[in-house]
């Protein structure tokens, strides 16, 4: 017999099960189920980390919501994320392929996704970033992704034109 009281603060939202056990018999008590869900959203992050490009094609980026231990927080609201990049040649385009500036993560969302492109390759990192603009609570921050552009293969129609010979040798061409 005994008691214990206490609290414990949860790091992970899901299923779990606690037990109690007699450490000189080894009975084990009925174990009760707990449900941890998520904390608030705390803010977001853009996954990948680099988005690494070929010129020209498309690669999808995730935003997702967490709370203050990392896991994935639905939001109470709707959310609407401003879309920047630092990128000259990058846009951003829906999962239709539709051109946009911003995404809304509706109410009971935790995630979202869109494209973006570059056509411009890069010798440092650019960044592609996610803010939250709108003015309505909570206030989830600004997440960022690097970008890497890598050339295409080259496509479409090559000319190539031959020069004339402008060596001798045993006096002819």
């Amino acid at each position: 017999g005994g008691t214990w009281s206490g609290t414990l603060t949860a790091r992970n939202a899901g299923t779990f099960h606690f037990a109690v056990v007699d450490s000189s018999s080894g009975f084990v008590s009925a174990r009760s189920r707990v449900v941890v869900s998520p904390a608030p959203p705390d803010r977001f992050t853009v996954s990948p980390d680099t988005l690494r490009l070929t010129a020209g094609v498309s690669d999808t980026a995730t935003v997702r919501v967490v709370d203050a231990f990392g896991n994935a927080a639905p939001l109470a609201s709707p959310q609407t994320l401003t879309l920047w990049t630092d990128r000259p040649a990058g846009s951003f385009r829906n999962l239709s392929g539709s051109a946009i500036f911003e995404i809304t993560l509706p109410a009971g969302a935790d995630s979202g996704q869109f494209l973006f492109r570059d056509t411009q390759t890069t010798s440092s990192a650019g960044r592609v970033r996610a803010i939250d603009a709108d003015g309505s609570s909570p206030f989830l921050g600004t997440a960022a992704s690097y970008v890497l552009t890598v050339p295409a293969a080259p496509a479409g129609v090559i000319a190539l034109t031959a020069s004339p010979d402008t060596l001798v040798a045993n006096g002819s061409d």
